[in-house]
């Protein structure tokens, strides 16, 4: 299995790496705020450490601008003292030669080459049974992995494959696991049909292809389209109960507002009671909540629907949705986003972030319509 660490941001990989040297070396780690480490990102102790890593997150840069970089650490290590053993962590796949130099750099604190840990290292670590737990940890990296992303590649997903992928492989590196994810995830194992609600913006599409991949690692099918043609989908589902399926209707009841045949609601119902019959099928619904209840006042078959208790309707709420939550979706779109160093760096100046993240108007889709593009180290 391969991982793509590009879809971590540098704290994302730091916290990956103090994991890894945590489980090989059996002990307890830190790590310190930005700024407030003097250089070191991991280490067995606050004051006179005797073990530290270093976490280069420097997958898109030289292997010249990662060796300058570790010439700099080698300029903090004349007064750390007590150290004893110095770890490398890097996103970059190095090779023996590379190896080699760095670890010619911090031979004094060194045994060998196997204290520079790099992407081709991880991989390896994390392809290993034993290691399963840092990787559910670490989800973004499951939820990368180029074998899950190939199996929906290559099964028969129902209508707008493409679509659904290219989403997928943007969206991921801005997911943040929260605990909407999470009471999801949870009510849709219980009860194997949600419906998820909540204002524009919210989140509602990226939860829900976030949620469908969980699945896929477990052999689901991944039905799936956008024009919600309710009949299509359903003539493409198996009859074989052992078939295991997951269907996404996306903004179900239209996008920007109620899009609803006559014959909607009954289709609805006969797909809700086949999932209802068959246990290996799984049916995952959107929709902005100002259209499910305009849809619910016009018809009666669709508001019984959802007041039946057999159909868990989830509400996203951002006034639930906690600080820190927040904080994470905004540092993963200044991360990923085309934005200046300069400005990166302002944005983090005396915790400037927290007046975005405490604003009454936060919302995600506001932070993704103003940093449109990748960023860049």
């Amino acid at each position: 299995m391969m991982f793509n660490l590009e879809s971590l941001n540098d704290y994302e990989f730091e916290m990956l790496c103090k994991d890894i040297l945590e489980k090989k070396l059996g002990i307890v780690l830190y790590t310190f705020a930005k700024g407030k480490d003097g250089g070191i990102d991991i280490c067995d102790a606050k004051y006179s450490p005797a073990i530290v890593g270093q976490a280069k997150h420097y997958y898109k840069s030289s292997f010249k601008q990662l060796q300058s970089s570790l010439r700099k650490e080698t300029n903090r290590l004349y007064d750390k003292k007590g150290l004893k053993r110095y770890y490398v962590c890097t996103s970059q796949t190095l090779t023996k030669e590379n190896k080699n130099l760095i670890y010619s750099m911090f031979s004094n604190y060194m045994d060998n080459t196997s204290s520079v840990i790099d992407a081709a290292d991880i991989n390896e670590f994390l392809s290993k049974d034993e290691n399963a737990e840092i990787l559910r940890k670490h989800y973004k990296l499951w939820l990368c992995a180029s074998n899950v992303l190939s199996l929906i590649t290559n099964q028969k997903v129902f209508i707008d494959c493409e679509e659904l992928i290219d989403d997928i492989e943007n969206s991921v590196k801005f997911f943040v696991e929260t605990k909407s994810y999470n009471m999801a995830m949870k009510k849709l194992l219980e009860n194997r049909i949600i419906v998820i609600i909540g204002n524009p913006g919210v989140g509602k599409s990226t939860l829900s292809k976030m949620l469908i991949l969980r699945f896929v690692g477990e052999g689901y099918s991944i039905r799936y389209t956008t024009d919600n043609e309710i009949g299509n989908i359903k003539n493409a589902l198996s009859l074989n109960p052992d078939k295991k399926e997951i269907i996404l209707l996306d903004d179900f009841l239209g996008q920007h507002y109620l899009k609803i045949k006559d014959s909607q609601p009954n289709e609805i119902r006969s797909l809700i009671s086949f999932v209802k019959r068959n246990v290996n099928k799984k049916l995952i619904l959107n929709s902005r909540i100002t259209i499910l209840n305009e849809a619910k006042k016009r018809s009666i078959i669709f508001n019984e629907l959802m007041e039946n208790n057999d159909v868990y309707t989830y509400l996203i709420d951002l006034n639930e949705m906690t600080y820190i939550e927040k904080a994470k979706i905004l540092y993963n779109h200044l991360y990923f986003n085309n934005i200046t160093r300069e400005y990166f760096d302002e944005i983090k100046k005396e915790t400037r972030y927290i007046k975005i993240v405490y604003h009454k108007n936060y919302n995600p889709r506001i932070i993704d319509s103003n940093f449109p593009h990748r960023f860049r180290e």
